[in-house]
């Protein structure tokens, strides 16, 4: 008998359980800013990611913590509302450039609507635009909202 180790034990449960709502909104989300052409023209693969607070490459996204709710839309009780900021980042100090760059991933994100193989989304909305200063001052960064209500397959 070969012991496995505490990850492949996760990823083995989670291949036959139902996907978490919101890894599966982010991953949407990733797909979709990587298949686009204009997103792909100012960002690197790599610098689209769930990865550390302040990234080392720019411009980048950094994919905040995700909130996920149950949401009882119907009695087989299979939907969630998630929230999820995704943070812009660019080596400009001036807010300008972030806010440009945070019009550009909304514009990509509801071309059309998000989908996955794991979840059903039945709504995907855009929930506002932060643009903070940097403590460092030596950054631009701005904040995309999104929210969305998903549907577990089964």
């Amino acid at each position: 008998m070969t012991a496995i180790t505490p990850r492949e034990a996760i990823e083995a449960a989670y291949a036959v359980l139902p996907a978490d709502p919101a890894l599966a909104l982010q991953a949407a989300i990733r797909e979709r800013l990587l298949s686009s052409p204009i997103m792909g023209a100012i960002f690197a693969p790599m610098a689209i990611v769930d990865g550390p607070r302040h990234p080392n490459m720019f411009p980048s996204i950094t994919f905040g913590t995700p909130q996920t709710i149950a949401n009882d839309l119907t009695l087989a009780r299979r939907h969630a509302t998630i929230a999820l900021d995704l943070h812009i980042w660019t080596r400009e100090e001036a807010s300008v450039e972030a806010s440009k760059l945070a019009g550009i991933v909304r514009s990509a994100l509801f071309a059309s609507p998000l989908t996955s193989p794991e979840i059903s989304f039945a709504d995907v909305r855009y929930q506002g635009t932060r643009i903070l200063r940097d403590s460092s001052s030596q950054h631009g960064h701005a904040v995309v909202s999104v929210e969305a209500i998903a549907r577990w397959r089964q």
